[in-house]
């Protein structure tokens, strides 16, 4: 039987283990990194380092949900058919997202975005003269 010690250098930013785990969780930990967790003086600042990399993760995660969840709903998608995607119900869909459809500060994001990508893109296309 395997106790917690036995498992812990696997589940540790700090070990090379935590890379093996497969699947849409080994691309969350590939997108946190592990150069927080490296320059950390201790063990537990490495940890808590990698634990507010994933909240920041994971708010950035749930805005761009409910930017793709309100493109979907622009573009003619049911309800139904975003909870099947989402893995929920489309009354708990409805619910989690519909306020934000129509919302000011979604629409606010969404501005952003476009003015950053605008910016960018000028940045990166010259115009040839």
């Amino acid at each position: 039987m395997q106790t917690n010690e036995d498992c812990w250098p696997y589940l540790t930013p700090l070990r090379e283990g935590w890379r093996w785990i497969s699947g849409t969780r080994a691309t969350v930990r590939r997108a946190i990194g592990i150069e927080n967790a490296l320059t950390a003086a201790d063990p537990v600042e490495a940890v808590l380092r990698v634990l507010g990399t994933m909240a920041e993760m994971s708010r950035a995660l749930d805005t761009e949900t409910v930017l793709l969840v309100t493109e979907a709903h622009y573009r003619g998608a049911t309800w139904a058919a975003m909870a099947r995607h989402l893995g929920g119900s489309r009354q708990r869909v409805h619910q989690r997202y519909q306020r934000y459809v129509h919302s000011p500060l979604t629409k606010q994001i969404l501005t952003n975005d476009l003015r950053a990508a605008n910016a960018n893109s000028r940045r990166v296309i010259r115009p040839v003269r």
